[in-house]
């Protein structure tokens, strides 16, 4: 985990207890958590779904052990309600949402952590998404009926390749009125369709690990002012070593999913740009790699919110490689940068969360 492992870097180097250097790695994490929000997208609608029954495949269940197995052990699956091209416009405005998200977002334990310094321009990405989705919504409910007489003469025709299947001594006119009242049952109205929609963005602020430090100070004072009885003592103890912990916790996974997460990414890219380059390089193309690695550039920089200039200078000398005009690009030069970029993201956060002056302690 990123806490320990730097506690274990700045221990080799500084006569410090380990609790002292992490207490130093809390207080500089802490206000961090306010640089953002927790951003999560309750997006919802009628999924034009339901779970297929065997009638329906034709499968005749008189036998009771072989319902009771049935029942128990075999998923027949689910049937569409709507065509699937209907279904696959809304999902693509869904998937689109996610996408944004992701894209200005850390996923931590909390939800998507949205940096202040983005907040605006994924904001305005994600209105426009929500408009779109409104209107999706919209030529759908214009359009509802005709497309439900659709799916209906769709399962019209599933009627008779079921009927013909299961051999059934029922005459067919009973069946099929039969077997289509049950898809006009679990079929919506265009009123209740309109009203299983939403799209709405929740905010939340991460709860600060500074907050569960004044609980810990105030059991701390409550124990101090009052004579307790042993258990009622045991008591407190065990909440304010289960504070410390939950504090602990909070920032572990904070700085995990923020600073971590973007030194995996470049790991990340530059393990893919490597691949099969040999030990003399002869391999390495510059201009096959080109469009990934300002990709990855461009990606850091809307996530760099705690200013990680460490990065930030690989990342900056990189990028004026790689914009060199073709005949002054040196595929060298730029592997060299690689390299470089590497080692940072390899290396601790020492010096990120203020390790020169922790160091001169």
């Amino acid at each position: 985990m990123i806490i320990d492992k730097t506690i274990e870097e700045i221990t080799k180097m500084v006569d410090l207890k380990p609790e002292e250097i992490r207490e130093h790695i809390e207080d500089w994490a802490i206000p961090l958590m306010t640089k953002g929000i927790i951003v999560r997208l309750n997006i919802k609608r009628w999924r034009g779904r339901s779970k297929i029954e065997p009638e329906e495949l034709g499968i005749d269940r008189i036998d009771e052990q072989w319902e009771s197995f049935s029942d128990e052990y075999i998923n027949y699956g689910s049937k569409l309600l709507l065509p699937k091209r209907i279904l696959k416009r809304m999902n693509n405005v869904e998937c689109s949402a996610r996408r944004n998200i992701k894209e200005y977002s850390f996923d931590t334990v909390w939800g998507q952590f949205v940096p202040c310094s983005v907040f605006d321009e994924w904001k305005t990405k994600n209105e426009e998404i929500k408009e779109k989705y409104i209107k999706e919504a919209r030529l759908i409910y214009d359009d509802y009926e005709s497309i439900i007489k659709e799916v209906i003469e769709e399962y019209k025709q599933m009627a008779t390749k079921t009927y013909k299947r299961a051999k059934m001594t029922e005459d067919y006119t009973s069946f099929e009125n039969r077997f289509i009242d049950n898809i006009k049952r679990e079929i919506i109205s265009k009123e209740d369709f309109l009203e299983s929609l939403d799209y709405t963005s929740l905010y939340y602020f991460i709860p600060l690990p500074s907050q569960v430090k004044e609980e810990i100070y105030d059991t701390k004072q409550l124990e101090m002012k009052i004579e307790d009885v042993e258990s009622e003592q045991n008591m407190k103890k065990i909440v304010r070593e289960e504070a410390i912990r939950k504090k602990s916790e909070y920032i572990e996974h904070f700085l995990n999913a923020t600073v971590g997460k973007i030194r995996e990414m470049i790991l990340e890219i530059i393990g893919e740009v490597k691949i099969g380059v040999n030990i003399e390089r002869s391999e390495f193309s510059a201009d096959k790699n080109r469009k990934k690695l300002l990709g990855m550039i461009e990606k850091i920089r809307i996530l760099d919110f705690y200013n990680d200039s460490e990065i930030r200078d690989s990342l900056d000398k990189l990028q004026l490689d790689l914009e060199k005009d073709k005949e002054y690009r040196s595929d060298e030069e730029i592997y060299k940068s690689l390299e470089e970029l590497e080692t940072v993201a390899k290396s601790g956060i020492i010096k990120l969360i203020g390790g020169k002056k922790l160091l001169e302690i």
